[in-house]
């Protein structure tokens, strides 16, 4: 701990500049997962994107898996596992591929979104703010977040948090300006050092930024337009008082079940028309078994026991879910040995079971898998595996 709260405060000193290389403007999208359970969110995205007007430039970034995109939406695919070859550095770990993209994008300014998020207008007038600040983001209660540590918040900055917390579906970052450049390194160690960062202190990628913006003084300048939360479902950034982009956090578009649609998110009606013509061109078969997480009480969102039951059993489950993550993954650092071809994965003398995320057993239970899915955060940890495997399986 101490030994990397001394490096952050090293950087934090430090003068990093940005490369001369820089140029252009662009949208950044990733996939996070090597399956296809994202191919329906990313093309309802990508589409909605360049209907609203967008010609710029777009990036999807994946570890090993992407849809077919049509080449008339112009999008520039990049396999991040192919740069991380080259450059070093974490991008597989939950969230880290994020600061990892708009490292090694190239792109002077940039938006990113994650797969579930998406523009309902026109984000150019966006790109013309980041003249005046180095980056704009939206702040709300994230109810997902894993917990901000403030003993690092305390020793980096010596207080609490002038930052309210950063909702981390979309931003704005001006890379070629000095101060978010060297936000963006400060972004990039923790991730970097996400054994560290993540299962080890219990943090996500939205509270890095906070604690960077915090340490480097760009609070009074980033705070973009208000986030009103919509059907319990879905976060709804705004621009001038125009809706901007839609977060469906509670309602994603996957691939492998049915989402629940909600008449008062902006152009939806358009989306579920995407969504349906995706799904029948390009030949996915959902289950029966609806998408949406249980919606939690938010602002607007009715009070009644039966949403504060629902709500209170998707926390306990999330609880264990990053329980068996923080367990396995610090294991993985210390060894950083894992065979795929085994019935079950092991690390040295530590047994790890897989457990499938679409199943009714509890998480943590093993047991054999129907479905062709583990769990999401088992399959990513897998993948920082290095070494020989004797059948050829490494993750």
């Amino acid at each position: 701990m101490q030994r990397h709260i001394a490096e952050y405060k090293t950087l934090l000193a430090s003068d990093p500049q940005p490369p001369a290389n820089l140029s252009g403007e662009g949208v950044l999208y990733a996939m996070f997962e090597d399956n296809n359970r994202a191919d329906l969110g990313i093309l309802v995205g990508l589409k909605m994107l360049r209907e609203v007007g967008w010609q710029g430039r777009v990036q999807l970034w994946h570890v090993g898996h992407h849809p077919a995109i049509d080449a008339g939406l112009d999008v520039e695919i990049i396999d991040a596992r192919e740069v991380q070859a080259h450059v070093g550095g974490e991008c597989r770990y939950p969230w880290t591929l994020k600061s990892f993209a708009i490292r090694y994008g190239g792109l002077q300014r940039v938006q990113w979104l994650d797969w579930d998020n998406m523009d309902v207008i026109d984000p150019t007038p966006l790109f013309a703010a980041l003249a005046a600040r180095p980056m704009l983001t939206w702040h709300g209660d994230w109810s997902d977040r894993w917990g901000f540590n403030k003993e690092i918040h305390q020793a980096v900055i010596g207080g609490p948090s002038p930052v309210r917390p950063i909702q981390g579906g979309t931003y704005f970052i001006d890379c070629g300006n000095p101060a978010a450049w060297k936000l963006l390194t400060l972004q990039r160690y923790c991730d970097d050092h996400c054994a560290w960062w993540y299962p080890a202190n219990r943090n996500s990628d939205e509270e890095a930024w906070r604690l960077g913006i915090a340490a480097t003084g760009l609070a009074p300048w980033q705070e973009a337009g208000n986030l009103p939360w919509r059907s319990g479902v879905a976060w709804v950034n705004e621009w001038e008082g125009q809706p901007l982009c839609v977060h469906r956090c509670n309602g994603k578009l996957w691939s492998d079940c049915i989402p629940t649609w909600h008449d008062d998110l902006p152009r939806e009606a358009h989306v579920r028309e995407l969504y349906e013509r995706f799904r029948r061109d390009g030949g996915y078969n959902p289950s029966g078994r609806k998408c949406d997480r249980p919606a939690t009480v938010a602002a607007g969102a009715q009070d009644d026991r039966a949403q504060r039951v629902q709500a209170l059993r998707h926390r306990a489950r999330k609880a264990t879910e990053q329980k068996t993550a923080q367990d396995v993954y610090v294991a993985t650092m210390r060894r950083k040995t894992i065979c795929e071809g085994c019935p079950a994965l092991r690390l040295g003398e530590v047994r790890i079971e897989r457990w499938c995320s679409l199943a009714d057993e509890r998480p943590g239970q093993p047991h054999d898998c129907a479905h062709g899915r583990y769990s999401r955060w088992t399959a990513r940890l897998t993948n920082l595996a290095t070494g020989k495997c004797p059948a050829g399986k490494w993750s």
